[in-house]
């Protein structure tokens, strides 16, 4: 199957799976040095909508940023005389072509030093870094990924809005939890916070006119069926097979406190982990659904302000 690139002002579901169905996330720590390692290579090159991360697969609603540079050239990197993480640091941050800096480097004659992203790159970057990442945690070999990764164009506000609802609803797909308010490891709790984060909150409860109508509509059953097919995402391609045991556990004698406001002190970033979640859950690592029983006063602390 071919694979259109990703251009800088569009929008894209992207998704990607272990290869050959292998696990990609056992532990709380690993999904959240996934979303660092995301916060180092993607934003710089990319806007988040939404995301969910599962136990053997990811989703992502991604808007590639237009007009972006890098913020220093190669020359510029070697002249800081930084050591090599430092300079490794630096050497993904972005700048926008409008920005102070940028402007500076243009009346100067020396923007032209400063290259374009390649975003696919970006992505490639960040897969690569994961797996070495669990190479090193768990002495695994061969590819962590499936290559290349999915990606499909969003070209339409309807198209948008059903993604998002299909990401955040991705653990309740799989049979993984009830509502989609029992598993921490997406972007819903990030969109109905009122704390600061790197997610694109605004412009998604937008696309649902007001936040009342955003939780309603993620309260509704929406049919998978065409909208996997309409993302080339074939079914037996991510589906868990569901262990009754051991999917999320039953929270419906709590489910309306944990509906009210008060979960909207939970604050998970585009790419932050959401640690006042999982510090104190119970995680099976064969799911990767946390037990929440019992733990819902650490869901309203609300302590991660990133």
């Amino acid at each position: 199957m071919e694979y259109e690139p990703l251009l800088q002002g569009n929008y894209y579901h992207i998704n990607n799976r272990g290869n050959n169905g292998s696990k990609l996330f056992s532990k709380p720590e690993e999904y959240e040095h996934f979303l660092q390692l995301y916060d180092k290579y993607i934003l710089p090159i990319a806007d988040t909508f939404a995301w969910a991360l599962m136990g053997n697969h990811f989703h992502l609603l991604v808007h590639i940023k237009s007009h972006v540079v890098y913020k220093y050239s190669l020359h510029e990197l070697e002249n800081m005389k930084l050591s090599s993480y430092a300079t490794m640091e630096r050497k993904w941050e972005t700048m926008e072509l409008d920005s102070d800096r940028a402007m500076l480097l243009a009346s100067s004659n020396t923007l032209d030093n400063h290259k374009i992203p390649v975003p696919y790159k970006h992505f490639a970057h960040l897969f690569n870094a994961y797996s070495r990442y669990l190479q090193t945690r768990n002495g695994r070999t061969g590819n962590l990924f499936e290559r290349p990764f999915k990606r499909k164009l969003i070209d339409s506000e309807d198209y948008l809005k059903t993604v998002v609802l299909y990401i955040h609803n991705n653990s309740v797909h799989h049979g993984f939890c009830k509502h989609t308010l029992e598993y921490p490891w997406t972007s819903y709790l990030n969109t109905i916070s009122e704390k600061p984060t790197k997610l694109k909150r605004d412009e998604v409860i937008k696309l649902f006119n007001d936040k009342e109508n955003f939780k309603q509509q993620h309260n509704n059953e929406i049919d998978i069926v065409p909208i996997e097919k309409w993302l080339e995402i074939a079914p037996y391609n991510l589906h868990d097979l569901v262990d009754a045991d051991r999917a999320c556990p039953d929270l419906s004698g709590s489910m309306d406190a944990v509906r009210s406001e008060e979960v909207a002190a939970v604050d998970l970033s585009a790419c932050a982990a959401p640690d006042n979640v999982l510090k104190n859950a119970n995680l099976d690592t064969d799911r990767a659904c946390p037990d929440l029983s019992g733990s819902m006063d650490t869901v309203r602390s609300g302590k991660n302000n990133i």
